[in-house]
């Protein structure tokens, strides 16, 4: 397994604002979140029949917090993911 590192998710701006306890974008998150979220996603599909759009789902770990934000694409019906941390 790949140990995720923070610090290599972003520049030196958004390391700084991290360090503040600030939410910054990230292009992938830990493995673990991942697996955790892959279940809460099944669920929200079947729960309401659609992707979920408009949602943050946070995780906590031992030291950072990881949200997953869905938020409406460009083009009618398509769904983006993005994925933030911060220190907790």
């Amino acid at each position: 397994m790949t140990e995720w590192n923070p610090r290599d998710e972003m520049g030196s701006l958004e390391y700084l604002k991290f360090k503040l306890g600030k939410w910054v974008e990230v292009t992938t998150l830990p493995d673990w979140v991942n697996e955790a979220h892959a279940g809460y996603y099944e669920g929200y599909i079947e729960k309401y029949g659609h992707r979920p759009y408009d949602v943050e789902k946070v995780y906590t770990g031992d030291n950072l917090k990881y949200k997953i934000v869905y938020k409406p694409g460009s083009r009618q019906g398509e769904v983006e993911d993005e994925y933030y941390t911060k220190i907790k």
